[in-house]
């Protein structure tokens, strides 16, 4: 609405200025070359609105087009980050293999680690870490076999073993014992 009041604003000032100016030019035939121009001026200021329209569509196709580019710009970043963080946690999987295997050296090791890197303040945020000793020599003890009854307690039993592993691991990653699971494959 703005647009078109200043529009016949500007309209009805250039149609007084051209009128005074007519009537003030003596009638001559440059008077011809004068209404001319003052007839070129009217239709530039009576097109202005439309030129604006225009002017605003190319404006307004290079927001659209802006912000395409952003948002692909962003997915881009997303996945980089992504990306960052999967290969910094295969990184720190393969840098634990290689402690439990120095540790343990008698031992093969497969880790798994589930979580997530917060890239502001530089820190680890490791939910579950999964560790498969991979020893087929190693005999597991059988569990006293009673037939007839239920057995009650139906947790796993650790053995030395495996809660040094768990420990060792607790210690290099800094995360709680809940959050490990070792096993034997």
């Amino acid at each position: 609405m703005e647009l078109l009041k200043n529009w016949i604003s500007t309209l009805c000032v250039v149609i007084v200025i051209i009128s005074i100016a007519h009537i003030i030019l003596p009638n001559s035939s440059i008077k011809k070359h004068v209404k001319f121009a003052f007839s070129l001026i009217i239709l530039s200021v009576m097109l202005s609105p439309i030129i604006g329209l225009l002017t605003l569509n190319k404006d307004i196709d290079e927001t659209v087009f802006q912000d395409k580019i952003s948002e692909v710009t962003r997915k881009d970043e997303e996945k980089k980050s992504l990306y960052d963080e999967e290969a910094i946690l295969k990184s720190v999987e393969k840098n634990l293999e290689k402690s439990l295997k120095d540790e343990f050296y008698e031992n093969e090791f497969e880790v798994n680690l589930i979580g997530e890197i917060d890239f502001d303040e530089v820190k680890f945020n490791i939910e579950k870490a999964e560790i498969i000793v991979l020893d087929e020599k190693k005999v597991k003890k059988v569990d006293k076999v009673v037939v007839g009854k239920e057995k009650v307690n139906k947790e796993e039993k650790k053995d030395s073993f495996l809660e040094k592993v768990e420990k060792f691991v607790e210690k290099e990653l800094e995360i709680s014992h809940e959050n490990i699971i070792v096993s034997y494959v």
